[in-house]
C-alpha cells in the first residue's frame, strides 16, 4: 500500500471505520457506531504520526 507502512495503517482505519459507520447507518446499532468512532480515532492518531517524505533521512 506504498512505502509508508505507517500510512498504510491509517488508510485501513480509516476504511474499516467507515465501513463500520455505514453499517450503523443501516440498523447495526449503537456499537457499530461507536466501534466507527474509535477506529476513526485511531486512524487519525496514525495520520498524525506519519512523516512527509521529504523530511525523511536516506
Amino acid at each position: 500500500m506504498g512505502a509508508n507502512p505507517t500510512q498504510a495503517a491509517a488508510i485501513c482505519f480509516f476504511l474499516l471505520a467507515f465501513t463500520l459507520l455505514a453499517g450503523a447507518f443501516a440498523g447495526g446499532g449503537i456499537i457499530l457506531l461507536v466501534g466507527a468512532l474509535v477506529l476513526l480515532g485511531v486512524a487519525c492518531f496514525f495520520f498524525m504520526k506519519c512523516k512527509p517524505w521529504e523530511s525523511q533521512e536516506e
